[in-house]
């Protein structure tokens, strides 16, 4: 019962979508403008996270960092992770 009130509540009216006739679509150069300005701010938004660190019983640090330097430093352990995957690790030397 509980979930087809759900969904009724979640079907949306096929005219909701559409622009009406006294309605203005924004331009999309402002609403790029726009998007871009957000997404500069996201990225200097701070994040704070408590890291293990591994065979200590004695907890983990907290580390705070942009969110664009979180992101930098997801990518490159996901490349290092491929790496690798596709060389593989070999002791003693450089995993060029």
């Amino acid at each position: 019962m509980i979930a087809y009130a759900l969904l009724a509540a979640l079907q949306v009216s096929p005219g909701a979508g559409s622009v009406g006739a006294g309605a203005v679509p924004a331009p999309a150069a402002a609403s790029a403008s726009a998007k871009d300005a957000a997404q500069a701010k996201d990225a200097d938004r701070m994040i704070c996270r408590n890291e293990e660190q591994t065979g200590s019983r004695l907890g983990g640090r907290h580390v705070c960092m942009s969110k664009a330097d979180w992101d930098t430093r997801a990518r490159a352990n996901g490349d290092a992770a491929s790496a690798i995957q596709t060389r593989g690790f070999q002791v003693g030397r450089p995993n060029n």
